[in-house]
């Protein structure tokens, strides 16, 4: 269902390059999100707690997704027009 959506997202910006490049920015900064939470996680599964090193893994994370809220934010603000994004309740 996610490909569908993207691909339908990608359709209606086919011509709007700033568009896309915001998309692909966004995404590319999730990515390095999820890494960040994985990099998290085996900080905390370690058998030996590492305090320091796990507020490291959480300040990068959260450091991450502040990026990632710019990127959505700036894509918003250039393009003033777009109507706000409202999850579906349904299963589609």
């Amino acid at each position: 269902m996610v490909a569908q959506r993207k691909m339908k997202l990608a359709h209606s910006f086919a011509n709007d390059k700033d568009a896309i490049a915001g998309i692909e920015g966004i995404e590319k900064e999730l990515t390095t999100a999820v890494n960040h939470n994985k990099e998290m996680v085996a900080c905390c599964e370690h058998q030996t707690f590492d305090k320091i090193k796990a507020m490291e893994c959480c300040i990068d994370l959260v450091k991450q997704l502040d990026k990632v809220h710019a990127h959505h934010v700036a894509l918003f603000d250039m393009k003033a027009d777009w109507k706000p994004y409202s999850p579906r309740t349904d299963s589609a």
